[in-house]
């Protein structure tokens, strides 16, 4: 009797421990995927199949022998918990980050499972996860992250709210946002120095701008004055000085009467009565096709009525 409440005992630690093991992991890969991301050094799926991998190998460390299958069903419930953390402070992140972004975890965790007791099924895992990463790569993701920017631009109809905002030029010149906006059509870029999405955004406006060529398109971009000081937005802004782009400071933080939130880039595009045709917040490579060839759609229907 004692050894078999003994038994029980260290059947439990071990759930315990490897519960806590395997949160630990999901949570460390949950950030390291959005820091690494945010850099730009490796594509969301690459991140992904790498969180894919951790959980293989962390399974496969913590198999030992005569373990239930309690083991797996710690990793699955803690892949689980931690995702759905976005349920309390990132509704935003659905349903990239919780649901789709917890199959890599799964498929990882189910893959382990197969090396250890079925591997004649393994083969067919292994190309069905492969598969299944290529398509989440060029479809599931690029199409995940255009509903989530549209998702986040509906309800915003016109500019009014904003364009009695003071902002300032690199020369300290005052201007009001509503000034810039007469009789053009216009894409406003929110963005802070520093911001690697803002920066790696920053050739694709460049590209917009040339080959929208007309005195009535114009890209004007809004430093955070929260963010950056002034004098860094200044030095920055000269070093871009080869763009056909108006850069202003907004001192005051007059964004967030209009566009509350700590995401950056914010872009918007407006017609020449200030109405929002489009609105999208950050900037992802996985969708920069998409984003352009939008972009050229919203801005010529603009420019042609």
């Amino acid at each position: 009797m004692k050894k078999k409440q003994e038994s029980v005992l260290f059947r439990l630690g071990w759930a315990i421990i490897i519960f806590l093991i395997s949160s630990i992991i999901t949570a460390v890969t949950a950030n390291l995927t959005f820091l690494i991301h945010s850099f730009g050094v490796l594509p969301r799926t690459a991140l992904y199949f790498l969180k894919s991998l951790l959980f293989f190998t962390a399974v496969l460390l913590a198999q030992k022998k005569n373990t239930s299958g309690y083991l797996y069903w710690m990793f699955v419930a803690s892949s689980f918990i931690i995702d759905m953390t976005v349920f309390i402070n990132g509704l935003k992140l659905i349903p990239l980050r919780f649901p789709f972004a917890t199959l890599f975890s799964l498929f990882g965790i189910f893959i382990a499972h197969l090396y250890v007791n079925k591997r004649k099924w393994l083969l067919l895992a292994c190309i069905s996860f492969l598969s299944f990463t290529f398509l989440s790569h060029y479809f599931f993701v690029p199409a995940i992250i255009r509903y989530m920017e549209k998702k986040e631009g509906k309800g915003i109809k016109y500019l009014s709210p904003m364009q009695t905002g003071k902002l300032f030029t690199v020369d300290s010149t005052s201007i009001y946002l509503g000034d810039t906006l007469k009789g053009k059509c216009i894409l406003i870029e929110y963005y802070f120095v520093g911001c690697p999405p803002c920066e790696r955004k920053m050739r694709y406006l460049k590209k917009i701008k040339n080959d929208i060529n007309t005195n009535e398109f114009e890209i004007i971009l809004i430093c955070s004055g929260e963010i950056t000081p002034f004098n860094i937005f200044k030095e920055d802004a000269l070093k871009h000085k080869e763009f056909t782009f108006s850069f202003f400071y907004d001192r005051f933080n007059i964004k967030e009467s209009f566009m509350p939130g700590k995401e950056y880039p914010h872009e918007i595009i407006v017609d020449k009565k200030g109405k929002v045709h489009s609105y999208k917040i950050g900037f992802n490579n996985e969708t920069a096709n998409f984003y352009l060839s939008e972009n050229y759609q919203t801005i010529r229907s603009i420019l042609d009525n």
